[in-house]
């Protein structure tokens, strides 16, 4: 079981790679363009960030999905195909995944890391639990949906957190601050 989602995760780590690169040009930008409030550049930037994190791993994605028994066979052997199931619930997963990249990267960069690290902490805590539940009864295809469930989860929170910094600058801006 244990090899069956290594196999399937390996695989879908490909699809945040650009979007990793990505992090590393924006977050100095977005960084900029927030210390000279220009938070109308600062929003483009981000927004841009997350449609860029679907373009990246949504294609990327789609074929790892469709093709996912011959991939797995050519890549790991016929042995494997039972990993088949998990990486469709990991596709999903790294998806959500790349869409935290630049959740993370504003908010790290905005000072909130206070923030981010209860989320993080409260997320990791919640993933430990649903494996708990899950693995004995479903195996590593119940491990793929905790992981999916906590990512989607703490990108919810990250969002949360990211409109409210926002909404703190623009407030900012309003008063003259």
């Amino acid at each position: 079981e244990v090899g069956y989602y290594g196999v399937a995760q390996r695989l879908t780590y490909l699809q945040t790679a650009p979007v990793i690169l990505l992090s590393v040009i924006l977050s100095p930008r977005l960084s900029s363009a927030r210390a000279a409030k220009r938070f109308g550049q600062f929003n483009r930037l981000f927004f841009g960030a997350l449609a860029f994190s679907v373009v990246a791993s949504l294609p990327l994605g789609a074929i790892l999905f469709l093709g996912r028994d011959s991939i797995i066979s050519l890549l790991f052997g016929s042995t494997y195909l039972d990993a088949a199931p998990v990486l469709s619930v990991l596709v999903l997963s790294q998806i959500v995944a790349a869409l935290t990249i630049p959740t993370t990267s504003l908010l790290l960069m905005a000072g909130e890391q206070n923030k981010f690290g209860m989320v993080m902490g409260s997320a990791l805590l919640f993933n430990v639990a649903l494996n708990f539940w899950l693995v004995p009864i479903h195996g590593a295809l119940g491990a793929a949906i905790a992981t999916t469930c906590v990512m989607s989860l703490l990108f919810a929170a990250q969002l949360s957190n990211v409109f409210k910094v926002m909404a703190k600058d623009s407030a900012d801006k309003k008063s003259g601050n």
